[in-house]
């Protein structure tokens, strides 16, 4: 009896979309500016894709946010960063990167040259940047571009300078000793040292959060002994975002020879105690309290110590979403 065999012929597939994306690039930048004060600052960056590209912008190593003082904008491949009235805290050097997930670019508004404070070298495949004279306004992040025919790449790194100084007065010969937590700071690299006129400085060069601690300054004649002290606060917790009608508390921890006084400021202003807002400093702790937060409160907060031996601060930004009314 014969038998049939069903046999189904034809064909099946699978299709997918491959896009290959390159990292963003600049095709217009910005230059080093000037601006009188109360006057308008406009910055621009254009890149040549938009698709899934971030942007961000730094002023001397510090993110910059959308706020009354600075807005910022990304439309059709035009970064822009508009400050309505500069003022003399937006001095400094302005950083825009733009990136996606195949990686990122970078333009500062300033150019390294070599100088009597700096050196810039290069061979077949490395580049140095050497700084003769590091203070603290050199504080920031640096940026290697390199250039060629075929295009262009950038590397970042950021450089933290942190400055003690102790004033001295009396009798000659003077010894003067740096310690931290109590060890002993020998004299390096990281280290500077220097006691010209009287004055006792102690540099740190790339300051992180492993430098925190309590620093002191010996002093030593034939006569007797002292040793002043200062903290180098821990920083404060990394940018804070809550909603508004939330009860909000900044901490940084202090330490120092007293008397030391603790303030905080918001912007270019001081921050007052008030019902909604208390300040507090116990047992080297500094608090700033804010019972109910609200949109206005968004910005950066800086806690200063100071003695009479120096002073020191750190910071950090508060972002305060939703709606104001919804506290109500």
């Amino acid at each position: 009896m014969p038998s049939w065999l069903c046999l189904y012929v034809g064909t099946a597939t699978c299709c997918t979309e491959l896009r290959v994306i390159d990292k963003p690039s600049f095709v217009k930048t910005f230059e080093p500016t000037f601006v009188a004060v109360d006057n308008s600052l406009r910055l621009e960056c254009q890149v040549n894709e938009d698709t899934g590209v971030f942007i961000t912008w730094m002023r001397d190593g510090k993110r910059l946010h959308n706020t009354m003082d600075s807005k910022i904008s990304f439309e059709d491949r035009v970064a822009c960063l508009e400050i309505p009235k500069a003022k003399l805290k937006d001095t400094g050097t302005y950083v825009c990167t733009a990136a996606n997930d195949a990686g990122s670019s970078i333009h500062s508004s300033k150019e390294i040259l070599s100088g009597i404070d700096c050196s810039v070298q290069k061979d077949d495949s490395s580049s140095f940047l050497e700084l003769f004279f590091t203070k603290p306004s050199d504080s920031g992040d640096y940026i290697c571009e390199v250039t060629n025919d075929v295009g262009s790449d950038t590397c970042q790194a950021t450089l933290f300078v942190k400055v003690f100084e102790c004033q001295v007065a009396g009798t000659p010969e003077i010894d003067t000793y740096w310690f931290k937590d109590g060890n002993e700071i020998s004299p390096s690299d990281k280290y500077k040292m220097s006691f010209v006129n009287s004055l006792a400085c102690l540099e740190i060069t790339g300051s992180d959060v492993k430098d925190s601690g309590v620093y002191y300054c010996e002093i030593s004649n034939h006569i007797s002994v002292c040793h002043p002290r200062l903290s180098y606060p821990i920083p404060l917790l990394e940018p804070m975002e809550v909603t508004a009608g939330d009860a909000v508390c900044l901490k940084c921890q202090i330490g120092g020879t007293p008397v030391i006084n603790v303030a905080w400021f918001k912007g270019d202003g001081k921050v007052r105690s008030s019902p909604s807002c208390r300040i507090e400093y116990s047992k080297g702790t500094a608090c700033l309290k804010l019972t109910k937060v609200l949109k206005a409160d968004t910005g950066e907060y800086i806690c200063k110590a100071e003695n009479s031996i120096g002073a020191a601060s750190s910071s950090c930004y508060l972002t305060v979403q939703g709606d104001d009314h919804s506290c109500s």
